[in-house]
């Protein structure tokens, strides 16, 4: 059953019987108790693979095993993840494996990607037009103060005039 890294990450310290600062002192130096417990509750994303390397190892879990179980790289794709560093075939640190190479991408992984950037895309395009649509608008919300009031000469007085005119309409 796939799960979160902060799930896996809690369940099998919680199996070894490892309080959150136990685990900080195992995975290494300056490892602090705040950190596994952002990574138990998924705030950090994308951790890096040297920080995964040394979680794996403190939870006595392979580094592919950490992958699989998170959903991060599919079992056919796990003899591309060496658990010896020797082996990692020019990964470096921050690098999800499978990714310097192309044929151990898997298909579902390529479709997600591409999910990703299409989602990215719209996103980007109903921004635009939300920034076009604004910029209309305030261009509008001025023309209008200025034919009301006069040409805008500060907003410091627009604001004094509009509160002079409401006071006194009063």
């Amino acid at each position: 059953m796939q799960e979160t890294l902060g799930t896996f990450i809690r369940e099998r310290r919680m199996e070894l019987g490892l309080t959150q600062e136990e685990l900080a002192e195992r995975v290494g130096e300056g490892v602090r108790q705040s950190e596994i417990s952002r990574l138990e509750h998924d705030r950090v994303t994308l951790p890096r693979r040297a920080r995964l390397e040394q979680i794996a190892a403190a939870l006595d879990v392979s580094m592919g095993d950490l992958m699989v179980r998170t959903g991060w790289m599919d079992e056919e794709n796990r003899s591309s993840l060496s658990d010896d560093p020797s082996e990692q075939n020019g990964l470096h640190s921050g690098d999800l494996p499978g990714l310097n190479d192309p044929v151990a991408i898997s298909a579902q992984s390529l479709e997600a990607a591409m999910e990703a950037l299409s989602t990215t895309q719209d996103l980007v395009a109903h921004t635009a037009v939300m920034l076009d649509e604004a910029e209309r608008t305030v261009a509008t919300a001025l023309r209008s103060l200025k034919n009301e009031r006069g040409p805008v000469k500060s907003r410091v007085g627009v604001i004094r005039q509009w509160e002079t005119s409401t006071v006194f309409r009063a």
